[in-house]
C-alpha cells in the first residue's frame, strides 16, 4: 500500500511542476485548446489526489492525528465550504439558463458582427446564466483549478523520501518539495522574462517567433502572452515570490555558515539574479500599468526589507543592488518605449477604459443580485455599449466584471474565500515558516489585485492558476514568530 501511495505521490509532484511550467508558455492559456489542455492536467492532478486520499483513509498503519489537529482545521474547513458553495453557485446558474446568447456573423467579416438572444423559462430565486455553454465551460475550469489547489497543498505538506529517512517526522520550512516548486517557478518566470525581452528587441510579431498573434497586434505581445500587460502581471506576481524565497534561504544559510565559508558561494544568490531579471522584464513589456505596479512593489519591498533587517548591512546592499539592476537593465532595454507610451494622448482616458466602465455600470445594476452568469460578459456587452464605440470582450476591471457575471452574492463568496485563505496560516496546522516569506507573498498578491482593478489578470487562465498555486503555498504554511 505504501509503495502505491509513493508512486501516486511522485506522479502528483511531476504533474504539478509540469503545470507550473507550461501554464504561461501555452500562449498564457488564452485559446480554447490550451484552456482544455490545462483543464485536463488539473483533472489528472485532482484524480491523483483523490486516489491518495482514498488509500490513506483505508491504510491501517497511518498514525492518528493529535487531539489539537481537528481544532486547527477550522479555517481550512471554512474555506472548503465556501469553495464548494461557489462551485455549486456557478453550476446552478449554468443549469438554470435565463436565455441563449449566440454570435451572428456577416459574410466578408472575420469576427462576429452581432448577438442573437433567445429568452427561456427559468427559476427566478436561483442563480441564472444568459449563456449555459459559456458558464458550464467556466465551471469546468474552476473545478480543475480547485482540484489543482487541493492536490498542490496536499503535496507541499508532505515530506520527500530523503526527509522521511533523515528527519524525525516534523515538517520544516522550506522542505524539499517547497524548494522544488519555488525553484521551478523562479527559473520559469525568469525564462519568460528573458524570452519576452529578446522577442521585443528582435521586433518579432509572432508569439515565440512561431505563432501568429491573433490578439492585439504584434506590438502588443510579450513572450508567450498575446497581451503585454498579462505578461507584466505574471512577472509582477512571480518576482516578489522569488525574492521572498531568496530571503528565507539567505537567512537559513547565514545561520549555518561557518567562519571559513566563502561569501556569495551559496546557490540562493542565484535567486536574487532571477528576481532582478524577472522584474526587469516588466519594464521591457511596455505596459504602463505593469510599470506603475512594479514601482509601487519595489518601494514596498525596499521599505519592508530595510525595516525588517536593521543591522544587516550586506543584506541591505544586496537588496539595493537588485533594485538598481532592475531599474537599470529595464530602463536601458525598454525605457525609451515606456516613456513614449506615457506621453501618448490616451493616457488620461485609460485607453478607452472609462467608456467601458460607464457602460458596464448599467450592467452591474441590471444583474446586481445573481449576476449574468460566469464568462457571459463578452456577448452581453453587445447590447449595453453606448458610449464605448468598440465591442470589448473584457471590462478591464476584474472587480466590476465579477460583479456583473457573479452578482453581489457570488462576489461576496469570492471575497470571503480570499479572506479565509489568509486566516489559515494564523490558525491552521501548516508547516511553520518565517514572517518575511508571508510578507513577500502578500506583496505579490497585492500587486496582482491592484492590476485587477484596471485590467483583466483573473480572466486569463494561466494567471488565475498561478495565483491559486500561490494560495496553495500560503495555506500549506503556518505563521512563525520572529
Amino acid at each position: 500500500m505504501s509503495k502505491v501511495l509513493r508512486v501516486f505521490d511522485a506522479m502528483s509532484g511531476a504533474v504539478l511542476l509540469l503545470m507550473a511550467v507550461l501554464a504561461p508558455w501555452m500562449l498564457g492559456a488564452t485559446t480554447r485548446e490550451t484552456i482544455w489542455a490545462l483543464n485536463g492536467l488539473g483533472f489528472l492532478l485532482g484524480g491523483l489526489w483523490i486516489v491518495q486520499r482514498v488509500i490513506r483513509s483505508r491504510a491501517s498503519s497511518v498514525r492518528k492525528p493529535p487531539v489539537a489537529y481537528p481544532r486547527a482545521q477550522w479555517p481550512m474547513a471554512c474555506v472548503w465550504g465556501l469553495v464548494i458553495l461557489l462551485l455549486s453557485y456557478v453550476l446552478c446558474s449554468a443549469l438554470n439558463p435565463k436565455a441563449i446568447l449566440q454570435y451572428t456573423f456577416t459574410p466578408g467579416y472575420a469576427g462576429a458582427t452581432g448577438v442573437d438572444i433567445e429568452y427561456l423559462e427559468f427559476i427566478e430565486w436561483l442563480p441564472q446564466s444568459l449563456s449555459r455553454d459559456r458558464t458550464l465551460r467556466a465551471f469546468w475550469k474552476y473545478l480543475a483549478i480547485v482540484l489543482s489547489f487541493a492536490a498542490a497543498r496536499d503535496w507541499l505538506m508532505g515530506a520527500s523520501r530523503r526527509e522521511r529517512r533523515s528527519d524525525d517526522g516534523t515538517p520544516r520550512f522550506p522542505g524539499d518539495r517547497m524548494q522544488w516548486l519555488l525553484w521551478t517557478l523562479a527559473i520559469n518566470a525568469a525564462a519568460v522574462s528573458l524570452v519576452g525581452m529578446l522577442q521585443r528587441l528582435d521586433g518579432a510579431e509572432k508569439l515565440l517567433w512561431t505563432f501568429s498573434n491573433y490578439f492585439n497586434g504584434g506590438h502588443g505581445a510579450f513572450g508567450p502572452f498575446p497581451y503585454r500587460t498579462n505578461g507584466a502581471q505574471y512577472l509582477n506576481l512571480m518576482w516578489p515570490l522569488t525574492l521572498g524565497f531568496w530571503w528565507v534561504l539567505r537567512r537559513r544559510n547565514v545561520a549555518r555558515r561557518s567562519a571559513s565559508h566563502r561569501s556569495g558561494g551559496d546557490p540562493h544568490v542565484l535567486l536574487l539574479v532571477l528576481a532582478a531579471l524577472t522584474a526587469a522584464g516588466v519594464v521591457v513589456a511596455n505596459s504602463r500599468g505593469g510599470f506603475l505596479v512594479l514601482v509601487g512593489l519595489l518601494v514596498a519591498v525596499f521599505a519592508l526589507m530595510m525595516f525588517w533587517s536593521k543591522r544587516q548591512a550586506g543584506f541591505k546592499l544586496g537588496v539595493a543592488a537588485a533594485i538598481l539592476a532592475v531599474l537599470g537593465v529595464g530602463g536601458w532595454l525598454g525605457g525609451e518605449a515606456m516613456m513614449a507610451r506615457f506621453r501618448s494622448e490616451d493616457l488620461g482616458h485609460m485607453s478607452g477604459r472609462k467608456l467601458i466602465y460607464e457602460d458596464t455600470a448599467r450592467m452591474a445594476q441590471d444583474f446586481a443580485l445573481f449576476g449574468s452568469g460566469a464568462q457571459t460578459f463578452a456577448p452581453l456587452y453587445y447590447f449595453y455599449r453606448k458610449k464605448d464605440p468598440e465591442w470589448n470582450a473584457y471590462v478591464h476591471d476584474d472587480y466590476l466584471e465579477t460583479r456583473v457575471t457573479f452578482g453581489t452574492v457570488g462576489f461576496v463568496i469570492i471575497l470571503m474565500i480570499f479572506l479565509g485563505l489568509w486566516l489559515v496560516p494564523f490558525f491552521g496546522n501548516g508547516i511553520p515558516a518565517p514572517p518575511e516569506f508571508f510578507l513577500l507573498i502578500g506583496v505579490a498578491m497585492v500587486g496582482i489585485l491592484t492590476h485587477a482593478k484596471f485590467d483583466l489578470p483573473f480572466q486569463i487562465y494561466s494567471l488565475h492558476f498561478q495565483f491559486v498555486l500561490l494560495c496553495a503555498v500560503l495555506t500549506s504554511l503556518k505563521w512563525q514568530g520572529r
